[in-house]
């Protein structure tokens, strides 16, 4: 009976760590890792990815994010990114970060039939931020605004 009673103990801690994992939001239903960053005073829940193929799906194929959300790209190293509505369903606002300071915001980006030509910055960055149109301006964000993750 002694032994039934401690299985049972350690089933039901399993199951509560597992639960929190979960529902804890640490993933994406996409398998992406999640995570909040804040801008000018305001925490997104940002979707990152850092694999090649995890950014050249990004956002496509979605009906949409949630109000305050995005995907933020994670690049092994500062380059010149360009970004594209490949698949896209939705507007959006995208950001090049440099070294966690905004260094070019694209805004209202609109979703295209799959024709968009690239937005190629002028400058190099490691990160690439892309949350609903209209956000930026909503919350205030501007170039050279620190974004801390």
């Amino acid at each position: 009976m002694a032994r039934k009673i401690i299985i049972f103990f350690f089933a039901v801690i399993s199951l509560s760590f597992s639960a929190y994992y979960f529902f804890d939001n640490h993933y994406s239903i996409y398998g992406n890792k999640i995570e909040t960053v804040l801008i000018d005073g305001t925490k997104l829940k940002v979707e990152t990815v850092d694999t090649a193929d995890k950014r050249e799906r990004g956002l496509g194929g979605r009906a949409g994010i949630c109000a305050s959300c995005g995907m933020l790209f994670e690049f092994p190293q500062k380059g010149v990114y360009s970004f594209w509505m490949k698949d896209m369903k939705f507007n959006l606002d995208i950001l090049w970060i440099s070294g966690g300071t905004v260094v070019k915001i694209a805004k209202n980006v609109p979703y295209s039939d799959g024709t968009s030509r690239p937005l190629i910055p002028a400058m190099r960055s490691d990160k690439v931020l892309e949350i609903n149109a209209g956000l930026s301006d909503r919350i205030g964000i501007k170039i050279g605004d620190k974004i801390f993750f």
